[in-house]
């Protein structure tokens, strides 16, 4: 609690300071000023609970600072001190709201009595205004949690029993009246908020939203969607173009804050029965959005464009990439693909899962066939956070594309046990078979002697690096044989193999068929064991 003291004799300021019992009071700090322009300014800086004040000072009266304290509602105690017996003066100091008229000079404990008068008064005035607030605020709390139960379906859409329910848990307002949602959603956490857990993150949004939008309509009513956004609805007859002004000025003052950029939804016009779906309606358009940010969407976009959705990609390059072992280059091949597919009118959020998919699809398949499951990535805990990230932008996807595709590489990793000078030799082999290779290019790569590497490694296989190569490029043609519809010349380039007369023979030397008739046993198979 702070007090004010107005008199223009330093001394007699200094005798009150020295009278003031500040602990015994609980008076934290002591303010003086010498003329009332110096009151004005102390005031308005400063909170100042308790103000004592002289009556006739150079430049200005301080009555008249009395009357200015009041135009402005301020609620500090005020009491004045002076030498002046004057009935006059004692009248206005009271209608200026003084609670005390003390003369000079003042008693000690007369003056420290009167001061604990005041600071009682502040105090109540204090306890009533947190109690008015906590009303305020229970009975805001109150309107949050009805309208999320709406927005969720746990409260039924009945008219007639809406309003008694609402009446029951005490939200204070008519409900049967228009309704305009907007969702506010970021894809992306500020790292000043990062460590913060979501409630809390969702009370800033909040605050911010409760601050702008106050004065837009007679009620607005902020509640939780999800991790990443609040939906705020306006409550009564609103103007679409005032609410679209401010809601911009929202996400500004939020990116102004925080750094992130916030995109915004606008709903349309509804009745109470109908807000749930109109939130859903915003939900969903939102999921479908990966590339606009820091924008006010128009609330008449629909949740799906009405066209025929293509496949998401092909997967044949991303396959290729990964049986070489050039998890980078795969995971390039998806980014090309997906960059070329934003661009595309029906490229939403239901394509980058079908993309996802696709993916995970084709990495359990490789791993299956190294008789790895895949079990220690795809049920780990950073796995499923980065997956659930990565259908909200390109720049999470890749985030949780490379993720995945390092773990892979690993797991491929411990299969040839790449901590020894031969696992780091077959490492590679496995992602240069589509060059040209010999032993000295290997021993180069792992930093050993050629002669060295060659008999350690058929020491530790039973075979030459060489015929090793040779396998390990006739293992990978089979694989392009049976997993993509490359043709057999493409094939041959992708094994290391510059002529696809040389490839074929090859091939047939090392499994006893030609690369066709592998591709059509294969399939057929495969056709087999579908209709089995």
């Amino acid at each position: 609690m702070n007090l004010l003291i107005v008199d223009d004799d330093a001394v007699e300021v200094q005798i009150i300071c020295g009278i003031v019992k500040k602990e015994q009071l609980g008076i934290d700090n002591i303010f003086y000023a010498y003329r009332t322009a110096q009151a004005k300014k102390i005031v308005e800086e400063n909170p100042v609970e308790i103000i004592v004040c002289d009556i006739e000072m150079p430049g200005g009266n301080g009555l008249e600072f009395l009357d200015w304290l009041q135009e402005r509602k301020h609620t500090a105690s005020k009491i004045v001190l002076t030498a002046y017996e004057e009935f006059g003066y004692a009248t206005w100091a009271m209608r200026a709201g003084s609670m005390d008229y003390l003369l000079k000079p003042v008693e000690d404990e007369q003056l420290n009595q009167v001061l604990k008068k005041a600071v009682d008064i502040q105090k109540e005035q204090i306890r009533k205004k947190q109690t008015l607030n906590a009303g305020k605020n229970q009975m805001m709390t109150n309107r949050e949690i009805f309208f999320e139960e709406i927005v969720n379906g746990i409260i039924e859409e009945n008219g007639r029993m809406l309003q008694k329910e609402a009446d029951f848990r005490k939200i204070g307002m008519e409900i049967h009246v228009t309704y305009m949602p907007v969702l506010f959603c970021l894809k992306k956490w500020p790292s000043l908020l990062a460590e913060y857990d979501q409630k809390f993150r969702h009370f800033i949004m909040k605050n911010i939203a409760y601050e702008i939008f106050k004065n837009i309509t007679k009620q607005v009513i902020c509640i939780d969607i999800h991790s990443r956004g609040i939906g705020v609805i306006f409550c009564g007859e609103t103007e679409q173009e005032q609410i679209h002004k401010v809601s911009m000025e929202y996400m500004h003052t939020f990116h102004e804050y925080y750094g992130e950029y916030l995109c915004g939804y606008l709903g349309t016009q509804t009745d109470i029965k109908g807000l749930r779906q109109e939130m859903q309606r915003l939900v969903q358009i939102e999921k479908n959005n990966l590339i606009h940010e820091n924008q006010l969407i128009p609330g008449e976009m629909k949740p799906e464009e009405e066209v025929q959705k293509s496949a998401a990609f092909d997967t044949g390059k991303f396959r290729l990439q990964m049986f070489a072992g050039k998890f980078q280059s795969a995971a390039a091949v998806v980014m090309d693909e997906l960059n070329r597919s934003k661009m595309k009118s029906d490229f939403d959020g239901k394509m980058l899962k079908k993309f996802q998919n696709q993916i995970v699809q084709e990495i359990y398949l490789m791993l299956h066939e190294t008789e790895k499951t895949g079990d220690e990535i795809f049920t780990a805990r950073q796995y499923q956070e980065l997956r659930e990230q990565s259908l909200l932008t390109l720049e999470y996807f890749e985030r949780w594309l490379l993720w995945l595709l390092k773990k892979a590489k690993e797991l491929m990793s411990e299969r040839r046990d790449e901590n020894t000078p031969v696992g780091q030799a077959k490492g590679f082999i496995a992602e240069h078979l589509d060059e040209e290779m010999n032993c000295k290019d290997v021993a180069e790569a792992v930093h050993l002697d050629a002669d060295y590497l060659s008999k350690l490694f058929k020491k530790e296989t039973g075979i030459s690096m060489l015929k090793y190569i040779h396998k390990e490029r006739i293992h990978l043609a089979g694989r392009l044989l049976m997993m993509t519809d490359q043709s057999v010349s493409d094939i041959a380039m992708q094994t290391g193999y510059t002529n696809a007369s040389h490839f074929a023979t090859a091939f047939k030397k090392e499994t006893g068929m030609s690369p066709l008739e592998y591709r059509k046993r294969e399939e057929q198979s495969h056709t087999l064991s579908e209709t089995e």
